[in-house]
C-alpha cells in the first residue's frame, strides 16, 4: 500500500486494490504500461471514489482474456462495456471489485502518442482526447515508469497554436444574458441550465487555454483545484461559476455576461492575436 503522506487515506485504500488487478493483469496480458488515473491517482480520492485503469499494450489481447482475467484472477464482476471496435482493439470496461467500481482502458501505446500528437498540434484539441492529457499528468504508474514519464513530458507542452484554436472554438458563447427573460417565460428551464453549463465550461476552456493548463469536461470535479492552477483569471472565479447554480436566473445571467466580460479582456490583453469583435457584439445584446 502506498504510504505517501500527501495522499488520502482512501487513495492508498484504492491504490492498493489498483496494485492488485495491476500485478493480475502483468501476468496474464503482459501490459508494456499500466496507469492509476482519476482521483486515486492523483492521491486526492474520497470514499465514493472509483479506479480508473489504462492498461497499455504492443498489441491490444483480446477482450475475452483481459476479461478472463479480471473474472477469475482478480476476483472482479463484470459490468459493461463502454466503447471497443476501434481499428487497434481498444475498448473499455466496467468492474465491479469489493464494492469499488474499476473503468479498465486497453489500448496500445502507439494510440496514446497519436493521440497525443493530435491534442498538440491543435488538430483535435477538443473532447474526448482531451481526458487522455489530464489522465497522463496526474496519474500514478503502476508499470512502465519511463514510458509514462515520456508521456508526461510530452502533455507537459501547451503550445501557442492549440491555445489560439482553444480559445477560439470556446469564445463561441451563446448569449444567454440576451435571451434568458425570453426562455423564463417559455417554461424552458432545462435549456437555461444547459445553457449556463454550457457556458461555465467554455469559460473554464478559455481561461484554461489561456493558462496554458489542459482542460476537459469529462466528468469534471474539483472546481476549486482546478481554478487554483489558473494566475491569470477573474476574481473568485470558482465561487462566481457555482453562484451561476445557485440564485435568481435574472442574477445568473447578469454574473454570467459579467464574467465572460473579463475574460475576454484577458484574453485581449493576453493574446491580441484573437478576434474577439463577434463575441462583444453578444456582450452589447
Amino acid at each position: 500500500m502506498s504510504t505517501d503522506p500527501g495522499s488520502t487515506a482512501d487513495s492508498q485504500r484504492l491504490r492498493a486494490v489498483a496494485r492488485r488487478v495491476a500485478d493480475v493483469l502483468v501476468e496474464a496480458t503482459h501490459p508494456v504500461a499500466v496507469l492509476l488515473a482519476g482521483s486515486a491517482g492523483e492521491g486526492i480520492a474520497d470514499a465514493r471514489s472509483d479506479i480508473d485503469l489504462g492498461v497499455y499494450y504492443e498489441r491490444v489481447p483480446g477482450q475475452s482474456i483481459l476479461r478472463e482475467a479480471m473474472l477469475s484472477g482478480a476476483g472482479a464482476v463484470y459490468r459493461t462495456t463502454i466503447g471497443q471496435g476501434a481499428p487497434d482493439g481498444s475498448f473499455r470496461d466496467v468492474y465491479e471489485l469489493n464494492g469499488i467500481d474499476v473503468d479498465l482502458l486497453a489500448t496500445t501505446a502507439g494510440s496514446v502518442d497519436r493521440q497525443i500528437d493530435r491534442v498538440l498540434t491543435a488538430k483535435d484539441p477538443g473532447e474526448p482526447l482531451t481526458m487522455i492529457m489530464a489522465g497522463l499528468r496526474g496519474g500514478l504508474p503502476l508499470l512502465g515508469d519511463d514510458l509514462i514519464a515520456h508521456w508526461r513530458a510530452r502533455v507537459s507542452d501547451y503550445p501557442d497554436e492549440l491555445a489560439l484554436v482553444a480559445i477560439r472554438r470556446n469564445l463561441d458563447i451563446t448569449p444567454y444574458w440576451a435571451t434568458q427573460a425570453e426562455l423564463r417565460e417559455r417554461d424552458a428551464l432545462l435549456f437555461e441550465i444547459q445553457a449556463l453549463v454550457e457556458a461555465a465550461f467554455q469559460v473554464l476552456a478559455v481561461l484554461s487555454a489561456l493558462n496554458r493548463v489542459h482542460f476537459t469536461r469529462h466528468r469534471f470535479k474539483r472546481l476549486r483545484r482546478h481554478v487554483d492552477g489558473l494566475a491569470v483569471s477573474p476574481p473568485r472565479l470558482a465561487e462566481r461559476l457555482e453562484s451561476l447554480f445557485a440564485g435568481d436566473r435574472v442574477d445568473a445571467a447578469g454574473e454570467l455576461r459579467r464574467l465572460v466580460e473579463e475574460t475576454v479582456a484577458l484574453v485581449e490583453e493576453r493574446m491580441p492575436e484573437v478576434d474577439t469583435a463577434e463575441i462583444r457584439r453578444r456582450l452589447a445584446r
